[in-house]
């Protein structure tokens, strides 16, 4: 038998919203990561500038840096949507 690895709805906090803006495009768009409840369940979203401030109001979010870890090391396992959009080349599959 599995045991669950879902935290109890006690240790989850829903009030807890935040947004680490990860990249700001030249075309109007913002990337960031919206994390509900717990700073390591990341959804990444993207939207128009306009769009992105009424979410941050309307959330009442936290933001969170760029670069903020929590002061950990970075696992081979971290990988993001956003790092293969905008670290993959054309030349990159050729190989």
């Amino acid at each position: 038998m599995i045991d669950s690895v879902a935290c109890s709805p006690e240790q989850f906090d829903l009030t807890l919203k935040y947004v680490r803006v990860t990249d700001k495009r030249a075309d109007g768009f913002i990337e960031f990561d919206y994390c509900l409840g717990e700073k390591d369940m990341v959804l990444e979203m993207i939207l128009t500038e306009e769009a992105f401030e009424d979410f941050c109001r309307t959330e009442q979010v936290t933001f969170l840096d760029a670069d903020n870890n929590e002061g950990g090391e970075a696992s081979p396992f971290d990988w993001r949507l956003h790092n293969a959009t905008h670290n993959f080349s054309a030349n990159d599959s050729n190989n």
